[in-house]
């Protein structure tokens, strides 16, 4: 009976030493702290998060036209002529020039001045080939001494159509006599290219009687022998120019 107690106990006491199988969470986390990490995780980040500033929150108002400026209503006029001024370059400068002109004409309207700046005035006068249609009535209600200075310089710039619109904007403007009509009349004989052209040129050239232009008259006159060749196109026209300009020489 001692031998069974004796070895009863043996038997109780290597079954308490076995080694189980499944180590507890204290010596060996388990999958499920994963999760506990990310837990852990989020909570830090949502008590670190400020709320959205003020600044985050505001919208940004942008004026989409000069009238929506801040305190509009509150400006004199000289202040909202500038902001035109502003906006016209702007506009100028991505090549709106239709705006461009438009917002010009605004500024002159507030402050008249502004029209005889040699800057602004130029700027207007570049509007002539795109933005015609709203630069020509500026310039007809605003055609001050740097205006016209400027539509003087663009007729000598490139681009024919703005050229000639600023040609007939001085004459619109009662300053046609600062123009070299012959000159013009001459330059557009010597461009020409169909008989109609020479002809009309030549008729232009007849009424101005301007001596510069007798040797082209003589040459679109010709010799015999181009006559034979070039037809009579622009002769009677070239003699009766040349025979108006002798008479005004008193020959």
């Amino acid at each position: 009976f001692s031998f069974l107690l004796f070895a009863l106990g043996k038997l109780l006491l290597h079954q308490t030493n076995i080694i189980s199988p499944y180590v507890a969470d204290s010596q060996f986390p388990h999958s499920n702290s994963v999760d506990a990490n990310f837990e852990e995780l989020n909570a830090n980040s949502a008590s670190n998060k400020t709320p959205d500033s003020d600044a985050e929150q505001a919208v940004i108002f942008v004026p989409t036209k000069p009238e929506e400026t801040p305190k509009w209503a509150s400006l004199n006029n000289t202040e909202k002529a500038l902001i035109y001024i502003e906006w016209a370059e702007r506009k100028l400068k991505n090549e709106d020039r239709l705006t461009a002109a438009q917002y010009y004409g605004k500024a002159f309207e507030h402050d008249a001045k502004l029209a005889d700046n040699p800057t602004h005035a130029y700027n207007l006068i570049q509007c002539l080939s795109w933005g015609h249609a709203n630069a020509m009535p500026v310039i007809r209600a605003f055609p001050t001494p740097a205006v016209v200075d400027a539509l003087m310089q663009r007729m000598n710039e490139p681009g024919a159509s703005g050229a000639a619109r600023a040609r007939e904007l001085i004459v619109q403007t009662g300053n046609g006599h600062l123009l070299d009509w012959a000159g013009y009349a001459l330059a557009d004989l010597r461009a020409a290219e169909t008989c109609e052209e020479k002809t009309a040129a030549a008729l232009k050239l007849k009424k101005l009687g301007d001596e510069r232009a007798i040797p082209d008259l003589e040459q679109l006159r010709g010799s015999k022998l181009k006559l034979i060749f070039n037809g009579k196109c622009g002769k009677r026209e070239a003699d009766d120019a040349l025979s108006a300009i002798a008479a005004r020489r008193g020959k």
